[in-house]
């Protein structure tokens, strides 16, 4: 199932509840599922996604460059520049990391990089 645009803010907004402790992974997961028919799976990954690139630790792919650009102009704003140089280089470490495991580029992943880099 492709995931509308259209929903990516709703979930970076409930995985950033999560992750400030107003409501727990599950709840987020739970509320993006009912809210937008996104499979729990899935969901699930958001509130992961919006932990490794806050704290750096851990790892996550498959979800499209589109959440990352808005996941990453998001903590910008909430967090500023500091954060987000935080959270572009644990992005450059995933994308680095899945060059080398699997074959191909991230070509799009790295333009999303390459955007936010220029900010900090």
């Amino acid at each position: 199932m492709k995931i509308p645009k259209e929903s990516i803010p709703d979930c970076y907004k409930y995985a950033k509840a999560a992750y400030d402790g107003k409501i727990t992974a599950d709840e987020a997961t739970f509320k993006i599922h009912e809210k937008h028919g996104i499979k729990v799976g899935s969901a699930k990954d958001y509130p992961k996604l919006f932990k490794v690139l806050i704290s750096g630790e851990g790892s996550l792919w498959g979800l499209s460059s589109y959440t990352y650009d808005c996941f990453l102009d998001s903590i910008y704003k909430d967090y500023g520049k500091v954060q987000l140089d935080k959270s572009l280089n644990t992005l450059m470490h995933l994308i680095k990391k899945y060059e080398g495991d699997k074959v191909g580029s991230k070509r799009k992943m790295r333009l999303v990089y390459e955007k936010y880099i220029k900010l900090v």
